[in-house]
């Protein structure tokens, strides 16, 4: 069993599958580090994305589409932040 200090609170961010079929989960954790499980047996924690996508899927997620799927992530992540922002400054205004 992992220490206590080894949990972290986690945000599901993206569920799909890798280019061979393997369920996928992508997380984040509370220091903003990225946590991918695949086929819920293979895990990474990493300040990379793409990283941990290559390392959790091992040969079964190659590079190109590791980095593809970071970039979309991230600009994904981006557009909900910039949307909840016009939405906060919206609602400071009519107030």
């Amino acid at each position: 069993m992992g220490r206590v200090s080894d949990v972290s609170p986690v945000v599901s961010i993206w569920e799909g599958r890798t280019p061979d079929g393997y369920a996928l989960r992508v997380e984040r954790d509370s220091s903003d580090g990225w946590l991918v499980t695949v086929a819920s047996v293979s895990r990474s924690r990493n300040q990379s994305l793409g990283a941990a996508l290559v390392e959790a899927g091992g040969g079964s997620v190659p590079r190109d589409w590791a980095a593809r799927v970071a970039s979309l992530i991230a600009a994904h992540q981006e557009a909900q932040r910039l949307s909840e922002r016009s939405a906060h400054s919206s609602h400071t205004e009519e107030a």
